[in-house]
């Protein structure tokens, strides 16, 4: 098994994978992140379970040249190598889902860790997902990648301490960046360094008691600009549709990098 898994990260596909139906050997490999196997280059193939042995041939010789030459390493487009090689500038990439996005920017990274001079460390980046399972499947790709370099340049110091930093990565979603930051300077912005993030039934709560309290106030106020308000949009039994429509405003200005500028500029239209 360690052969193997040495034969996969070296880009070695000699044994090709096996296929049952929908169902291949690479659904549950722990290494196809890094693997050359790619059924859209010449000569690579699944191995149908019952047609084991009967290779199929998809190409010539020079065919079979090509493949072993890409299995060493992928072969990046033109846009792709710019993605990978610019430095010192915004870079804004829009691709169709599938064409290897993901795979671009961990070799940009990986570059960024091995080619760059002097070599980044990869607990100074920052990379950033949508999703946990995002975060935690990019953190392993460039694990692998670090790995696999490694067993390139076994005596390379450098990556060695970027396989021990990779535990301590920023590769995390903006959400969770976010409260670390908030966690590490609790102190500057004068917050509980106990607090926590409310449960959605907590938040629900909270706002209805928020309301129903400025809601009252402004009935003891008794302003007529708020009385004629509530006449033109409550039933006249309770505020619940007052109280709806307050929120959905609320919740539609949050969509908003200013919420509160927003809000400003809708009163000061009217």
């Amino acid at each position: 098994m360690k052969d193997a898994r040495t034969k996969i990260l070296n880009g070695d596909v000699g044994a090709l994978p096996y296929k049952r139906g929908q169902e291949s050997g690479c659904d549950y490999c722990p290494y196809r992140q890094v693997c050359g196997f790619d059924v859209k280059i010449p000569g690579y193939e699944y191995r149908d379970i019952g047609t084991t042995g009967k290779r199929r041939s998809n190409g010539s010789n020079a065919d079979g040249a090509e493949r072993r030459r890409i299995a060493m390493g992928v072969k990046w487009t033109e846009e792709q190598e710019k993605v990978i090689r610019l430095r010192n500038r915004n870079i804004l990439v829009s691709a169709a889902a599938g064409s290897g996005k993901t795979a671009v920017l961990v070799e940009r990274i990986i570059t960024m860790l091995t080619k760059d001079d002097p070599p980044m460390d990869v607990d100074r980046l920052l990379i950033v997902t949508f999703t946990e399972a995002a975060a935690s499947e990019m953190k392993e790709r460039i694990r692998l990648a670090i790995e696999k370099k490694l067993m390139e340049y076994p005596d390379n110091e450098h990556l060695k301490q970027q396989a021990t930093l990779i535990h301590n990565a920023q590769i995390t979603t903006i959400h969770s960046f976010c409260l670390s930051v908030i966690r590490d300077h609790f102190h500057a912005i004068d917050i509980d360094p106990g607090f926590r993030i409310g449960e959605e039934g907590e938040l629900k709560l909270l706002r209805h008691d928020v309301l129903e309290d400025m809601l009252e106030e402004k009935y003891q106020e008794g302003s007529k600009r708020f009385l004629d308000f509530t006449a033109a949009y409550s039933t006249g039994r309770n505020d619940k549709k007052i109280e709806d429509l307050i929120l959905k405003i609320y919740e539609f200005s949050r969509s908003y990098p200013d919420s509160e500028a927003w809000l400003d500029s809708c009163v000061k239209s009217l």
